[in-house]
């Protein structure tokens, strides 16, 4: 079955939204680091999505002004301001990456709505994030207040929202303190997702659920085209499985994926160390494995 949505209008939105939430982000990370010098020495924070994407777009420009008067054109900027620079540049070419994009959405889509069962409700995922859809993270309210929520078919309350993200809140935040002196969760939860289906009658419509995997996959594309430059030439099946990875279990950095990032690099498919014997995620099904092994061997050949 093949899944369709009018997604211009929306994508503009998600993306002017997208933008306002990495300023902020990045504007936070400022008033802690000092400067974007500081920002970069901190591996973390240098490979977030969020400070990525604020530079990627431009933002930093504007940002840095805003927080220190200081331009990226300043000595101490220089190298930042080419950074930007190339980041315009990618952008600039981000178009003749759309068509592969969106053909690797369509074709994902239906594969990622049978592995995951959509859900219509709002449940807690096993790190404490308030979830809907296929696997669509609205932890913040600013995400969850823009959800075409319904309640018995008609469209949901701002007092009704209200209710049903302070109920899920309240679980969240107790179950994310449970931490170790790193920040890592020491206790994950462990029930359900069916569990939380009467918690509140909130419900999104089969559309809805379709576009926030859309803006979920765009994402996850983005990451894909930073992690990998010439991902867009890469075989089909081996894009379907990247993007699987990334959507299911995070990033695919060099530091958590050695192996298959060298395989990768090499054109290595069947080989010893080869990228079908480093496909295997822990703690995902079977069947979700065996798929990411099949796709690779439907792969012919790479040049």
């Amino acid at each position: 079955m093949t899944f369709s949505y009018n997604f211009d209008d929306d994508i503009l939105e998600h993306q002017r939204l997208a933008d306002a939430d990495n300023e902020l982000q990045l504007k936070r990370l400022l008033r802690k680091y000092g400067s974007l010098e500081g920002i970069e020495k901190n591996a973390d924070i240098r490979d977030s999505m969020a400070y990525m994407m604020a530079n990627q777009n431009g933002l930093a420009q504007k940002v840095l002004t805003q927080e220190t008067g200081n331009s990226l054109l300043s000595s101490q900027g220089t190298q930042y301001a080419k950074n930007d620079k190339v980041n315009h540049a990618i952008d600039a070419n981000l178009s003749a990456n759309v068509k592969t994009g969106n053909a690797l959405i369509d074709r994902m889509i239906p594969v990622l709505r049978n592995m995951e069962r959509p859900l219509d409700y709002i449940y807690i995922d096993t790190t404490w994030n308030k979830t809907t859809g296929v696997g669509a993270n609205i932890d913040r309210w600013e995400q969850f207040q823009k959800i075409n929520w319904q309640v018995d078919g008609r469209a949901a309350t701002e007092e009704e929202k209200k209710a049903a993200f302070n109920y899920f809140h309240a679980i969240t935040s107790e179950g994310k303190k449970n931490v170790d002196k790193d920040g890592n969760l020491l206790k994950k939860n462990n029930m359900k997702a069916s569990f939380y289906a009467d918690k509140s009658p909130l419900r999104i419509l089969d559309e809805e659920i379709n576009k926030l995997l859309h803006y979920h996959l765009r994402d996850d594309l983005a990451y894909l085209h930073r992690e990998f430059p010439e991902f867009d030439s890469f075989p089909q099946e081996l894009q379907n499985v990247l993007l699987d990875i990334k959507f299911n279990t995070g990033n695919v950095s060099a530091d958590e994926w050695p192996k298959l990032r060298k395989a990768i690099a090499e054109k290595n498919l069947y080989g010893k160390d080869g990228i079908i014997y480093n496909v295997n995620r822990k703690d995902v099904g079977k069947d979700r494995n065996d798929w990411a092994k099949q796709q690779i061997q439907n792969i012919k050949h790479w040049y």
